[in-house]
């Protein structure tokens, strides 16, 4: 149901235990980040109801200030097999990951911790909910999809910035519906 070997693309048909699993790492992780009280949204292909995707949940956790993610109680989030993806390194957002088991080469969960009123999370929001919504821009963006896992089954990165586009042409889209 869920993971990807690292360095591999590989899509699969949407699986409604997508949001059930999306829902116990919710309540999983409110849990743990209770004194964040951070808002925890399903984001990625994942979350798009009948689109194909990696089989790995992205979730957003929204937190007050970036620096705040120095206090996140560590311990407890790699006892439940989440860990810090330090060769991610982005400006705008903490990455951790959850593997299958103790060889950490499936991911099965990736988290991306932004600040709650950024726009980092305003636009991983409005693309979710713009391709909810537009059944033709998320058929158009599964083609994409299927056309750059063919092309880069075993590069991650440029299979990633092959969707750049469309990303950036959807989020404009989205903008002008507001």
């Amino acid at each position: 149901m869920f993971g990807l070997e690292q360095n591999r693309v590989s899509l699969s048909l949407h699986n409604d235990l997508w949001t059930e699993g999306f829902q116990k790492e919710k309540h999983r992780l409110r849990t743990i980040l209770h004194a964040f009280t951070p808002p925890i949204e399903h984001i990625g292909s994942t979350a798009i109801p009948g689109l194909k995707a990696k089989p790995i949940l992205d979730i957003c956790i929204g937190i007050d200030n970036l620096s705040l993610f120095h206090q996140f109680p560590f311990k407890t989030l790699q006892h439940d097999q989440y860990h810090r993806l330090k060769n991610v390194q982005l400006d705008d957002r903490f990455v951790l990951a959850k593997f299958t088991d103790q060889t950490y080469t499936n991911k099965s969960v990736v988290l991306h911790i932004v600040e709650r009123d950024s726009t980092t999370r305003s636009t991983l929001l409005l693309f979710r909910d713009y391709l909810t919504n537009h059944q033709e821009s998320a058929r158009l963006y599964e083609q994409l999809k299927r056309s750059l896992a063919k092309q880069f089954p075993t590069d991650p990165k440029a299979y990633t910035d092959g969707k750049k586009a469309f990303v950036q042409e959807i989020l404009q889209k989205a903008g002008d519906h507001k």
